[in-house]
Parts: structure tokens; sequence; C-alpha cells
């Protein structure tokens, strides 16, 4: 899904993209995966589960267990170009506080990354 998401966003733009990523009836919210933005001071753009967190700084936010987990994959996009980070997450669908890994990679001017996590039952 990142990288359906990064071709769409080259392809179509920020404002379309974002929109298309926030769209719970689109190509890029499914169920429990869902597409997420944040550029490299810890802002989110765009998110597809939770689109009331876009504009707020997120760098700091903490798992259950304390892990910085949105500042660790910009640290990771800001190296490696793309990779996974594991953390701790409510499940969208089944609320409740669950393992989870998200995909990361550069976006746009390399100054962002698009997301998308899985829930490891």
């Amino acid at each position: 899904m990142v990288t359906k998401a990064g071709k769409y966003f080259s392809e179509n733009g920020k404002e379309k993209a974002f929109a298309a990523y926030q769209d719970k009836a689109g190509e890029f919210v499914k169920g429990e995966l869902y597409v997420f933005v944040y550029d490299f001071n810890g802002i989110c753009l765009a998110h597809g589960s939770k689109p009331k967190l876009v504009g707020a700084n997120r760098l700091d936010v903490e798992d259950v267990n304390g892990k910085k987990y949105i500042r660790e994959m910009i640290e990771g996009a800001k190296t490696k170009v793309s990779g996974w980070v594991d953390y701790m997450f409510v499940n969208p669908e089944t609320k409740a506080i669950e393992p989870k890994s998200s995909y990361y990679s550069r976006l746009g001017s390399n100054d962002m990354m698009v997301c998308c996590g899985i829930y490891k039952k």
C-alpha cells in the first residue's frame, strides 16, 4: 500500500494524494490498513484512520511501552529511505492494544514519509 500511495502522490500531487489517503471509502483505507503521512518534524499531514490528527506534532508520542515510534520512523526514513518499525497501538477494528509493525518510505521532496502498518495478531 505504501508503494501504491507513493506512486499516487507522484502522479497526482500532494493535495489530491492526501485527500485520497483520508477517504475512508477509497483505495488507501482497507479495514485495519490505512495510509498515514508525517513530515520530518513529526507533523501529521494525512491520516486514513484519524484525520483529526492532521496538523498535530506527534514526534514524541509514545506507545504503551514508552517507544517514540514516530520519531523512530522519521530517523529511519532520513537515513534508510524505507524500513519497518515495531510498536504497540490500538487496532481500530478490535479496539485492543496490539503489536503493530509499520512500513515507512520517503515521499516527495524527501522531507516527509508515507506509512502503513499491520497488526501482528
